[in-house]
């Protein structure tokens, strides 16, 4: 069983950075590249204490306004989300690297992945793969405390998944439970052929416990072991009156 202690700020702002793929942010902004290429160079140069102290203390962290931070339709960006993730993994012993692994032709459709993977500057670990999948409204940085104890043993993969965290924001279609699930379901097992896992311990956080329980329904095969962490899943609207809940209007509203 995974604890969840209290969590720091820098967790909440990188688990909060979940928008719909509707409002993506735009790829033309160029301070967001150059934070995601120092964000990246830090990770895969193995550095990651000193480096990621130095650029959480530079001038190039997000500051913006308080009446902008307070009036804004979201309450992160990407680059506060980037910022916060650097923060977290330079709390950890274990070193990790960062990469947005391609799960579809469009630029959009990539998967945010934390491994402990020996190229990361870690001893390697003999131990089977375990893929961490946060759940609704969340990123991988809910799985920090767990995070060193687990590359002890584990080689560890924490996801967003597609369309959350720092995942990209492809489009979204789906207008029914199966066409959801397929599109959060489908992208993870094109992430799993992209990392060339055939099997894995499978962990899903709330509601990724209901889509981690669904996707070992449909690959059985593939799942080791399916660990379920307060799985939880959102159920059918009750019909009363001919409205949904308990038939009054604000019910109705939350329903239509």
């Amino acid at each position: 069983m995974l604890v969840y202690p209290s969590v720091p700020r820098a967790v909440l702002c990188s688990a909060n950075h979940v928008c719909s793929s509707r409002a993506a942010l735009p790829h033309a902004h160029s301070s967001r590249f150059r934070t995601l290429a120092a964000h990246r160079a830090v990770m895969k140069d193995s550095a990651v204490s000193d480096a990621a102290a130095e650029l959480i203390t530079s001038a190039e962290a997000p500051q913006l306004p308080w009446w902008m931070r307070m009036t804004r339709w979201r309450p992160t960006s990407k680059e506060e989300a980037v910022h916060a993730e650097l923060g977290i993994l330079n709390l950890l012993r274990s070193k990790w690297q960062v990469e947005d692994v391609p799960v579809g032709p469009g630029p959009e459709q990539y998967m945010h992945t934390l491994t402990n993977n020996s190229s990361s500057g870690n001893e390697p670990v003999q131990g089977p793969a375990m893929v961490l999948m946060p759940g609704y409204g969340a990123g991988t940085g809910f799985f920090f405390r767990n995070l060193d104890a687990l590359a002890r043993v584990f080689n560890v993969f924490a996801v967003d998944w597609l369309g959350t965290g720092l995942s990209g924001r492809p489009p979204f279609t789906a207008t029914d439970r199966a066409s959801t699930e397929d599109f959060f379901l489908e992208s993870l097992n094109a992430w799993r052929q992209k990392q060339g896992l055939d099997s894995f311990i499978l962990v899903g956080h709330s509601l990724g416990g209901y889509l981690a329980a669904s996707y070992a329904l449909r690959h059985p095969e593939q799942v080791q072991h399916l660990v379920l962490v307060g799985p939880a899943g959102i159920v059918s609207a009750p019909v009363q009156t001919g409205l949904g809940g308990c038939g009054c209007v604000l019910c109705a509203v939350s329903y239509s």
